[in-house]
C-alpha cells in the first residue's frame, strides 16, 4: 500500500510489520516492527525523524548545502549528509534500568550529538550504545551489524527482525573469546 505523508505525521508499526518511507530527495527510512516515529521536519532545509521507540534504518541521499538529515531520540541526535545507518531506542540492550539508544553505521559517517556539546563521529562498522544519564561513549567496532537486513526493497524481503539485544551481547561474547596475547 502506498500513501503520502506530511510533516508532523506519526507512524507506528505493529508486531511483524515494517514501513518504508521514501522521501522527496530519494532518501529512505525503514521502520522495524514495534516502532514509533514522528516526521518532525520534511522541509527543503532538511529532514528530521523523531524516534520514540523501536528502530529505523536510514539510507540517506547526499544532502546539498546546509541541508541535513537527522534522526532524533530522547537521548541524542544522529545527523548526516549521505550514508546508511541504524538507530534504535527503547528497552535496555545492556540490562540496565534506563532505555538505551543504539546508533551505528553501515556505510559513510554520522555525527551523534548528545546532551550539551557532546559529539561523536561514527564511521562504517562502528556504533555506540548509551542512555540519557551517560556521556556519549567512544565509537566501537560492531562486526555483528552485518546481521541486520539493510535492504530498502519495498517488499517483505526487506523485513529485519534481528534481536538487537542478542546481537549486541553475542558480539561481546565473541570478543571475550579472542586471544589478545
Amino acid at each position: 500500500m502506498r500513501m503520502s505523508v506530511s510533516e508532523r505525521t506519526q507512524i507506528k508499526t505493529g508486531k511483524k510489520s515494517m514501513v518504508i518511507i521514501a522521501m522527496a530527495d530519494g532518501s529512505k527510512v525503514k521502520m522495524r516492527s514495534n516502532s514509533a516515529i514522528t516526521l518532525n521536519s520534511l522541509s527543503s532545509n532538511g529532514i528530521e525523524v523523531g524516534l520514540q521507540a523501536g528502530g529505523v534504518f536510514s539510507k540517506v541521499i547526499k544532502q546539498q548545502g546546509a541541508n541535513r538529515f537527522r534522526v532524533r531520540t530522547p537521548t541524542a541526535v544522529a545527523g548526516v549528509r549521505g550514508t546508511e545507518f541504524f538507530v534504535a531506542y527503547g528497552d535496555s540492550i545492556r540490562g540496565k534500568k534506563e532505555k538505551d539508544a543504539l546508533m551505528c553505521v553501515n556505510e559513510g559517517q554520522i555525527e551523534v550529538k548528545g546532551s550539551g556539546s557532546q559529539k561523536v563521529l561514527l564511521n562504517a562498522g562502528e556504533g555506540i550504545v548509551f542512555n540519557k544519564s551517560e556521556k556519549l561513549p567512544a565509537p566501537e567496532k560492531l562486526p555483528w551489524l552485518k546481521k541486520f537486513n539493510w535492504s530498502m526493497k519495498t517488499d517483505a524481503s526487506a523485513a529485519d527482525e534481528t534481536d538487537v539485544k542478542e546481537a549486541y551481547t553475542s558480539g561481546y561474547k565473541d570478543l571475550r573469546k579472542q586471544n589478545y596475547d
